[in-house]
């Protein structure tokens, strides 16, 4: 019988390996995605990522707080990563698009609000 007929007639235990493997072994399948994602989606190397931490001294690009599950920011028009972000900087960036103007407009109004609760 090959294994092809014994994994058919026994999906249970198929089934049941595959569960304790991935239990056994998430941590390394995890970051071995991480690795190949990296790589795949923006062309950096383990080695090129653990750069631009050690550039940004382990700190998001924008708010600078120590960050330890960093985002590739990059330019979706040419691809280009611009940096490293935590997720809230990462979102910020991606709710507005990247629109400056809007960025701008909410800088504007946060100091508007600034004003008016000290005036």
């Amino acid at each position: 019988m090959t294994y092809k007929e014994w994994a058919k007639k026994h999906p249970d235990k198929i089934k049941k390996y595959n569960k304790e493997y991935r239990e056994r072994h998430k941590n390394t399948i995890k970051e071995n995605q991480k690795v190949y994602l990296l790589k795949k989606l923006y062309g950096l190397s383990q080695k090129d990522f653990d750069k631009l931490v050690a550039l940004q001294d382990g700190r998001c690009a924008i708010c600078k707080r120590v960050c330890d599950n960093f985002v590739v920011d990059h330019d979706h028009t040419t691809g280009k990563v611009r940096g490293l972000l935590c997720k809230n900087c990462n979102g910020l960036l991606g709710f507005s698009g990247d629109n400056e103007q809007v960025l701008a407009s909410a800088i504007k109004y946060l100091n508007q609000i600034k004003e008016e609760d000290n005036g």
